[in-house]
């Protein structure tokens, strides 16, 4: 019965007002994660304070008011604090609290002072954000500490230290981090040795050997039974990532409008049926379900242990009841694409007014904030975003997860935080939400910033060598 009354709502006649981005509310809410003390719940975040400055600054940047509601001395100091944070042996730490300073730093301790692939990023394009030029940036040193971190198998660890060992699994995102930072560090010219720091094949086959599947093409099987065995449950993030550094970090662009990419240097390549599988995947996880189905239907988490009192087993209740009232409906996914499709450009998904639909990491999971950017970020890089409902996604994220004191939250209804409140800003800029900068979709940060990070590049070219510096 909820069920046909929350379908019956969305296939109503009457048209729902537009929801709008309240920008002045978001503006508020970034300027005080920016200068005053964020909650207490941020202070397990403490190592990790450049990539929450990252999520900051770029969020302000993006409502085109970061040099707006700043000064010059404000932004200067921030630059310091983030050269604060540069290892002596290359790369950024995440935060100084792990800073011995130069007389105390050992030998011995020096393992427990790293820098980490994540802060580096981040950093590096927090000081862009800011303005600064780069030039104290300990290049060199940092390429070959990146040059460090990559595993064997072409693969890049997190961080390193001293004398010991690389830490941090096969992940592709530290590859894809890893990738990016040596070629903005780097320079064009293949004279340069430095521009050699990775080992770009065994990193490419790495990244191909990642991918989850095949995805047989079949038009009698459903999409969800090939995946019911388990075979892709971590492929949303996995094959988003991998497009990422497939397209970017391996130097593989896509060719004008192509779904297929070029070769590497051996002749293994990516072919046109792994970019449909991809995008196959990426467009089935635009969702209607806004809310876990066992929290509607009262069925305990897996592995949680049943309620033993009876007031817990009501309150459980009533906040059953009160997603039911609000309207969290527990609809079927979009409708299946057809399992091979030729001509993306064509496809037009006509939805009902009113249509709420986000997106989720994975199978029979509830639309979830940040993925509205995994997922779009990846379609806008294959150049495929006529494959998402702008309409039903831009829905979801202003009316649902869009918070009245700014930010956004994860799931309808929560509080705003910093990763899915630029999450978010980053996903309405993919689709070209007025009053937001046109985003990067591979740097997640706005062209503007891009263009200065391709400026600083294009300075350490050399003069004649024929090298072509662009991030595009």
């Amino acid at each position: 019965m909820f069920q046909q009354a929350a379908q019956s709502s969305l296939h109503s006649s009457s048209k729902p007002p537009s929801p709008s981005l309240n920008a002045p509310a978001h503006v508020r809410y970034w300027l005080r994660c920016l200068k005053t003390f964020l909650p207490t719940a941020y202070t397990e975040q403490d190592a990790s304070r450049i990539p929450l400055a990252f999520f900051i600054l770029s969020a302000l940047d993006l409502l085109d008011s970061l040099d707006s509601h700043t000064t010059q001395v404000e932004r200067a100091g921030w630059i310091d604090f983030i050269y604060s944070c540069q290892h002596p042996e290359g790369g950024f730490r995440a935060f100084t609290g792990s800073k011995f300073g130069d007389k105390a730093t050992t030998a011995e301790n020096a393992r427990w002072d790293p820098a980490n692939i994540a802060g580096t990023y981040f950093a590096i394009v927090s000081l862009a954000l800011l303005g600064d030029d780069l030039e104290r940036v300990q290049r060199r040193k940092t390429l070959e500490w990146i040059k460090r971190l990559q595993h064997k198998d072409g693969s890049f660890g997190e961080l390193h230290a001293g004398s010991g060992p690389v830490e941090g699994g096969q992940d592709v995102r530290f590859c894809f981090m890893a990738a990016l930072v040596c070629y903005l560090l780097g320079t064009c010219s293949e004279q340069d040795p430095i521009s050699q720091c990775i080992d770009s094949e065994a990193l490419a086959q790495f990244v191909l050997a990642s991918k989850v599947g095949p995805i047989p093409h079949s038009s009698t099987t459903s999409f969800e039974e090939l995946i019911k065995d388990g075979r892709a449950t971590m492929a949303a993030l996995q094959e988003n990532l991998t497009a990422n550094l497939t397209v970017r970090s391996a130097r593989l662009p896509l060719s004008d409008g192509s779904s297929e990419l070029p070769g590497h240097a051996t002749g293994s390549y990516a072919s046109q049926s792994d970019i449909q599988d991809l995008l196959h995947w990426l467009s089935w996880r635009q969702t209607c379900m806004l809310t876990d189905y066992r929290d509607l239907v009262g069925l305990e988490e897996e592995g949680d242990p049943e309620s033993e009192h009876e007031e817990e087993e009501q309150h459980q209740h009533q906040q059953r009841q009160e997603k039911q009232d609000s309207g969290f409906a527990v609809l079927s996914s979009t409708p299946a694409l057809p399992p091979y499709l030729l001509d993306f450009e064509s496809l037009h998904l006509e939805p009902s007014a009113g249509t709420v639909a986000g997106f989720n990491g994975r199978c029979n999971k509830p639309a979830d904030t940040c993925y509205s950017f995994w997922a779009g970020s990846t379609l806008a890089i294959l150049g495929k975003t006529s494959l998402i409902n702008i309409a039903a996604n831009r829905q979801y994220l202003l009316e649902k997860t869009q918070h009245p004191i700014g930010g956004f939250g994860k799931f309808p209804g929560d509080l705003p935080d910093i990763l899915h409140s630029y999450m978010a800003l980053a996903a309405l800029s993919v689709m070209g939400e007025p009053g937001l900068k046109p985003i990067d979709p591979i740097l997640c940060t706005s062209l503007a910033v891009k263009q200065r990070l391709q400026e600083s590049l294009r300075e350490r070219t050399q003069p004649g060598d024929g090298a072509e510096c662009s991030l595009t």
